[in-house]
């Protein structure tokens, strides 16, 4: 028994110094420093290394690099399969890649930042500017990384292997570069978890989860999610003339992902879209495979906002998915299913109309959504599609409110072109007289409030915070509405700042298609302007673009309280 306790305690110990043995590696612009461990928050050149490259070939399991302010370009900044972070070995025990000083956290530079703390309006210090961070595509079973964070670190373009798992990316920001077959955030792991980062610029795609193998689904499921992401699509395939479909949450092949109070805001520019024919348009959240039938996918998109996207709010080509508390407001088009057993619970959807925006052509009008363009559901009968919304409330559609293969039911729909399969248990009052003020509410004691399923609610609640900060998928509780509340929302003033470095300078020196030449003010429009911020956007969104005016609205400081 006794050397039982002795081995038991060795044991313990052993376990304490490893966790214990976590070195601090400091990282900066000039760094000469080549080998060993430097002191910890001594910022010299001297004692700091030069580059990602260096840094991470002397890291070791669950150590920590810091990061000081800068641009860092060079080739030996980037990670792939034979440079990348030592994996960490558990969700407490991560290597952590992290920027020195992070808008809005606490900071020790008081040399700098004298209060303590990085203003929340500035930008992400450390800047990555090559076009592909992570290019390691590659993957393999023997090659698994995972255990990783990074943390408040701005990428042109940022895209993870098969076999990347456990990755942690906390207030980071990806600005798409290249225009194309790209995205700016390319997930292609397992149980990854993106929390209050952001994607702009080119591409296809800005937050995708992917798998490599398609339909072989060699990797299995996939359990990522974004939670509190925010993107705007600045310019999707606009120099490409393939039809490969354009999306802003996108989950590709990959099943089982999540989309957590997460907003597409602002993608309203399509003059710098694709000019091709084609149902290519899809929208703000998809989930797509090409199989025929299609695989469960599983996608769960909970309390987000489509707002101001000049695509549909969503292409479901797969079966088994549920969106639920979604509020689309200002859109082109509404939501299709190809497949059956998808469910659409407590809807918003508000303005649906593509002649809202100014297409580049007649064809790319025609390319959002094809036939459920300006309309509300539409449901693929030749393959048995059956999408039911319950409790729904629509307002303003140019089109159909259900068509064909579609339907609903509590449903409160007001100035709709046609109403197509008429829905059981409707009305047909405004919203706006009763109880619908803010796109992510509805007020409590309306008539809406209570007029849904079993006296539940009619549209969207989006309100709180759904998960735990840092829960990945297999956490209990992940996708659980919790009682922290999401408004104002957190970050708003750094993500504001960030949204603006889009660099539409840049991109239309390189584009084959001349530019409108209002591009060197579209990165501040929409909520990035200098007048607004994004939960003032949101939220007064019916009055300031003309659904309502309405006099009796409570002040931005008081919303918060229903």
């Amino acid at each position: 028994m006794i050397k039982i306790m002795l081995n038991i305690i060795i044991l313990f110990v052993l376990l304490v110094a490893n966790e214990s043995s976590a070195a601090d590696f400091c990282m900066m612009v000039g760094g000469a420093r080549t080998s060993g461990t430097p002191s910890a928050n001594t910022w010299t050149t001297a004692n700091c290394y030069g580059n990602l490259q260096a840094a991470m070939a002397r890291m070791g399991s669950g150590d920590n690099l810091i990061i000081d302010d800068g641009n860092y370009t060079a080739a030996n900044n980037s990670i792939d399969n034979s440079h990348k972070p030592p994996s960490g070995t558990s969700k407490s025990q991560m290597t952590t890649i992290m920027a020195r000083n992070i808008p809005g956290q606490s900071t020790t530079d008081t040399t700098r930042y004298s209060s303590g703390i990085v203003p929340i309006t500035d930008i992400l210090k450390v800047r990555f500017t090559t076009s592909a961070v992570f290019n390691d595509q590659s993957g393999g079973i023997g090659t698994t990384t995972q255990y990783i964070k990074f943390y408040g670190i701005h990428w042109d373009g940022v895209a993870t292997a098969s076999f990347w798992n456990y990755i942690y990316f906390k207030q980071c920001s990806s600005m798409g570069v290249t225009d194309g077959n790209t995205a700016a955030w390319s997930i292609t792991g397992t149980y990854n978890l993106l929390e209050d980062c952001i994607a702009y610029g080119k591409g296809r795609a800005k937050f995708l989860f992917y798998d490599n193998s398609r339909g072989l689904q060699s990797t299995g499921p996939g359990y990522n999610i974004c939670r509190r992401c925010i993107a705007r699509n600045d310019w999707a395939k606009k120099d490409d003339l393939s039809n490969d479909p354009v999306a802003t949450f996108f989950s590709y092949y990959k099943r089982e992902s999540a989309f957590l109070n997460v907003i597409d805001i602002d993608s309203n520019l399509p003059i710098y879209w694709e000019n091709i024919l084609g149902n290519d348009l899809c929208g703000s959240f998809v989930a797509f495979e090409a199989e025929d039938p299609a695989y469960n996918h599983h996608l769960q998109v909970m309390g987000s906002l489509a707002i101001n996207n000049a695509y549909g709010v969503g292409s479901i080509s797969t079966s088994g998915n549920r969106f639920v508390n979604v509020s689309a407001i200002n859109v082109g088009g509404g939501i299709f299913t190809k497949f059956p057993d998808n469910t659409f619970t407590n809807i918003t959807l508000v303005g649906v109309n593509s002649s809202a925006f100014s297409y580049r052509s007649t064809q790319t009008t025609q390319s959002v959504f094809g036939t459920i363009k300006d309309s509300g559901f539409y449901g693929d009968t030749s393959h048995s599609a059956n999408p039911s919304a319950m409790n729904l409330i629509a307002r303003g559609i140019t089109g159909a409110l259900f068509l064909t293969g579609s339907t609903g039911n509590y449903v409160d729909y007001f100035n709709v072109g046609s109403v197509g399969i008429a829905p059981t248990n409707a009305i047909t009052t405004d919203p706006f007289s009763n109880g619908l003020l803010y796109p992510p509410r509805i007020e409590i004691g309306s008539s809406l409030y209570k007029g849904g399923l079993s006296g539940g609610q009619l549209g969207a609640k989006i309100v709180n915070r759904i998960g735990g900060d840092g829960q990945f998928q297999d956490d209990t509780g992940w996708n659980v509405e919790t009682s922290t509340p999401l408004w104002p929302w957190p970050l708003q003033e750094w993500i504001q700042a960030e949204m603006r470095t889009s660099d539409y300078a840049a991109f239309c020196a390189s584009a084959t298609v001349a530019c409108p030449t209002s591009y060197t003010t579209d990165a501040k429009r929409g909520f990035a302007g200098d007048a607004t911020n994004l939960t003032d956007y949101i939220f007064r969104f019916f009055e300031n673009n003309n659904f309502t005016k309405n006099n009796n609205i409570p002040t931005i400081n008081s919303i918060f309280t229903n």
